[in-house]
């Protein structure tokens, strides 16, 4: 059985595609990013508060190094919120925001393979999963039919 995007679409009271199907891996994927953004954004603002004078006692790198983490969790919380805004709206510009979103993802999993002070194994997980959802959804999101028809609308 065949699925008609067009026919649906034309059966649909609002006129947009459903989003069914393989568009709701990368759907799963961002909002497993937004729960573990947001639990990372938690902790930050518990060890803030819970170490305040500990933390202002450490060398000035370690302190910037912190506070940058910090604003690079939050930043990735927000764009991901937007980016699930311009999924559920099916804004056609979703698509390229996505593969960006996914570039900056696999960036982040590089650098803290590189440079974070975190174990291998841990930076390996990270970078493992960036990769495959890299090597997975950029093809799926820019050549398949489905996502030119369902990431339609001007926003």
């Amino acid at each position: 059985m065949k699925f008609d995007l067009k026919a649906n679409a034309q059966n649909n009271p609002s006129g947009k595609a459903p989003i069914t199907g393989w568009l709701l891996a990368p759907l799963a994927y961002m909002i497993l990013s937004i729960v573990g953004s947001g639990l990372m954004s938690v902790l930050y603002v518990l060890k803030y508060f819970a170490d305040f004078s500990i933390l202002h006692q450490l060398p000035f790198h370690l302190i910037s190094s912190w506070y940058l983490s910090a604003l690079t969790t939050w930043v990735m919380f927000g764009f991901t919120v937007y980016l699930l805004r311009q999924f559920f709206y099916r804004a056609k510009n979703f698509p390229r925001l996505f593969i960006l979103w996914l570039l900056i993802n696999l960036l982040l999993a590089i650098k803290s393979f590189g440079f974070a002070p975190v174990d291998d194994q841990t930076a390996l997980k990270s970078l493992l999963w960036s990769v495959f959802s890299t090597v997975c959804f950029v093809p799926y999101i820019k050549y398949a039919k489905r996502v030119r028809e369902t990431f339609t609308q001007v926003r």
